[in-house]
C-alpha cells in the first residue's frame, strides 16, 4: 500500500520555528507566557507560575499541557511553590475536563527528554487528555490520522467555562 498523506499547512510555522534544545529565547511556551494574547495562544488558565494552554497538535479534543514560567527541562528545577501550583492546575483541569467531556478515562503524563517523547524537551510541561472508549479507532491505526471532533476554539471555550481554581490558585 502506497504511503498516504495528509497536508497540513498550517503547521508549517511550528515546524519552522520550532524551538533548538536549550535555546529559551526560541521557545514557544516562553513566548505564551511573554504574550498577553491568551485567545490566540489557546490560554485556558493562567497563575502567577504557570499556565493551562491546549495542545496545538492534539491526540483528541480537550488535550491540555500544565507549563511552568521557568524555562526548565526537569521537575526537580522548579521551586516548590511552582511545583505546587503546577499540581493545583493539573487538579483543577483534571476537574474541567471530566465536567465539560465527561470522558471514561483520563491520561497524566510527562515526557523527561527527546528519546522519551518530549516535543519540546527543554520546557518541562505535563499533558493531561480526557480518553473514551474507541477513540483510537481505524484512522489512527490504519491512517496514523486524528479526527477531532470540534475546533480548538470551541475546545478551548468549553474548558475556560468549565475550569474552577482552588484556593491555592485563587489567590494569585
Amino acid at each position: 500500500m502506497p504511503l498516504e498523506r495528509l497536508y497540513a499547512g498550517w503547521r508549517s510555522s511550528w515546524v519552522q520555528n520550532s524551538p533548538k534544545d536549550g535555546d529559551s529565547s526560541a521557545c514557544v511556551m516562553c513566548d505564551i507566557f511573554s504574550s498577553d494574547l491568551d485567545d490566540e495562544n489557546l490560554v485556558v488558565y493562567r497563575s502567577k507560575n504557570s499556565m493551562v494552554i491546549l495542545n496545538l497538535f492534539p491526540y483528541g479534543s480537550g488535550h491540555v499541557l500544565v507549563v511552568p514560567k521557568d524555562h526548565v527541562p526537569n521537575l526537580s528545577d522548579l521551586d516548590r511553590e511552582t511545583k505546587n501550583e503546577m499540581f493545583a492546575l493539573l487538579e483543577d483541569i483534571v476537574d474541567a475536563i471530566n465536567d465539560v467531556y465527561s470522558p471514561s478515562g483520563i491520561n497524566v503524563g510527562a515526557n523527561f527528554g527527546r528519546d522519551a517523547g518530549a516535543g519540546i524537551p527543554d520546557h518541562l510541561h505535563f499533558h493531561a487528555l480526557p480518553r473514551f472508549q474507541g477513540d483510537s479507532g481505524f484512522i489512527t491505526a490504519i491512517a496514523e490520522t486524528r479526527v477531532l471532533p470540534e475546533p480548538l476554539e470551541e475546545t478551548l471555550m468549553r474548558l475556560r467555562s468549565g475550569f474552577k481554581p482552588n484556593s491555592i490558585l485563587a489567590a494569585k
